[in-house]
């Protein structure tokens, strides 16, 4: 278990870190409009801005701010107005609806969650769960009545060019 949150903290730290380094050399880090800026400033007063990006949904664009708010990795979509569209945040697991939890029980048992996200949007809230068992994880997209709506497996496996 210990080697488990030491190698969470780690990928943490590596997507952090790589997440600077691309807002740095990105170059849509400067195309986002100022009132999206102000906006996400007032949102998260104490937050700085990490990495931002473009991003295009269902053939929409949207603005995307990532950032530290209370010690826990946000990011943040807002149209082109200024208006938030959506915001993922980690939450702790025991934050999750136990809906949710029985849902990942139901659905994958003997997986245990890894970390959770809460993602709010216009008129509807989701969770993204990272679970694992033995060398298998996925994230899964879990609706609040406990439907599952997408379970996508993440390779682990990492090309070290050898």
């Amino acid at each position: 278990m210990k080697n488990i949150k030491f190698n969470t903290v780690i990928l943490f730290l590596s997507i952090f870190s790589v997440g600077i380094l691309h807002s740095q050399t990105h170059p849509n880090r400067n195309k986002i409009p100022p009132n999206v800026k102000t906006q996400f400033h007032k949102e998260f007063p104490s937050s700085k801005i990490f990495s931002s990006n473009i991003k295009e949904i269902n053939k929409a664009l949207y603005y995307q701010i990532e950032s530290v708010h209370n010690h826990k990795l946000i990011k943040v979509l807002y149209k082109k107005n200024g208006k938030r569209f959506q915001l993922e945040e980690e939450i702790d697991n025991s934050a999750l609806p136990s809906i949710v939890k029985k849902a990942i029980k139901k659905n994958m048992p003997s997986y245990k969650i890894l970390t959770s996200k809460k993602i709010t949007g216009e008129n509807k809230t989701e969770y993204k769960v990272s679970v694992y068992k033995d060398e298998e994880e996925y994230n899964v997209i879990i609706s609040t009545k406990g439907k599952i709506k997408s379970k996508v497996r993440i390779d682990s496996k990492v090309d070290m060019g050898c």
